[in-house]
């Protein structure tokens, strides 16, 4: 089963735990969907997993998507030098 733009889906629960009895699909990025509830009209968001779908996996040597807190804490920056205000004289 694909699942794009306009598909209605049955039984689905967002991100937050609320299922939603019937949906239709708004948008579909990487690893999730956007969904309007048929009911009250609300928007929400859905895991790809939840729905039976495949997540995008993506080539690691081109996207490095973890975060290292002490590589990033270690590295040096640049120190500005302070602004001087040039001051006219009358």
């Amino acid at each position: 089963m694909r699942i794009e733009k306009g598909s209605i889906l049955t039984n689905v629960m967002d991100i937050h735990g609320k299922t939603h009895k019937k949906s239709k699909v708004i948008n579909v990025y990487d690893n999730t969907l956007c969904i309007e509830d048929l009911a009250d009209f609300s928007h929400c968001i859905v895991h790809k997993i939840s729905v039976g779908m495949k997540p995008i996996k993506y080539n690691p040597k081109y996207h490095h998507n973890h975060f290292n807190l002490q590589e990033s804490q270690h590295q040096k920056v640049a120190k500005r030098s302070p602004v001087r205000v040039k001051r006219w004289a009358f």
